[in-house]
């Protein structure tokens, strides 16, 4: 399963370190050296230095790894295809939207994930997000009395 998982890095990545390649299998060096050398063996991918630093040995896909990944995916569209040919129009439809609904949450949390280092002043101040403090009717957990100080625990009635 982990020699799988490797030709599908490469073929996402284009190449990778060892690692690269260990910290994306959550496995040490030694493992990923194991891995790398059956699929050697396989012709299935092949090592070179990596032209930036030459301490780097990098992994590729083969072209035979690479047909390895186009039968896998190809498989795979054919089965989904199976499937959307029975179901009918309505339903297709809904999975449209429902698809490209996921699609645009994904967008936005791509986005917002590279706007992670940039802090928006609304959301970092806590008096702009603490609803009790943007209450003009609230002072804290309970509402004030406008005839005297508020009650510990205890909220002033609907019409103070």
């Amino acid at each position: 399963m982990r020699q799988l998982k490797v030709i599908m890095i490469l073929s996402m990545n284009g190449s990778a370190s060892g690692q690269d390649l260990a910290h994306n299998l959550g496995v040490g060096l030694g493992t990923v050296t194991g891995i790398v050398d059956r699929l050697v063996a396989q012709g299935l991918v092949s090592r070179h230095e990596d032209p930036h630093d030459r301490r780097v040995r990098r992994v590729e896909l083969t072209p035979a790894g690479a047909s390895v990944i186009e039968e896998i995916n190809n498989a795979g569209i054919q089965q989904y295809r199976r499937i959307m040919e029975h179901l009918d129009t309505e339903t297709l439809r809904t999975l449209d939207h429902v698809t490209r609904t996921i699609r645009d949450v994904a967008d936005k949390l791509a986005s917002d994930k590279t706007d992670l280092g940039k802090t928006d002043p609304d959301k970092t101040d806590p008096d702009k997000t603490d609803p009790d403090k943007t209450d003009p009717d609230k002072t804290g957990p309970e509402k004030t009395d406008p005839d005297g100080p508020a009650v510990p625990g205890e909220l002033a009635p609907d019409n103070a």
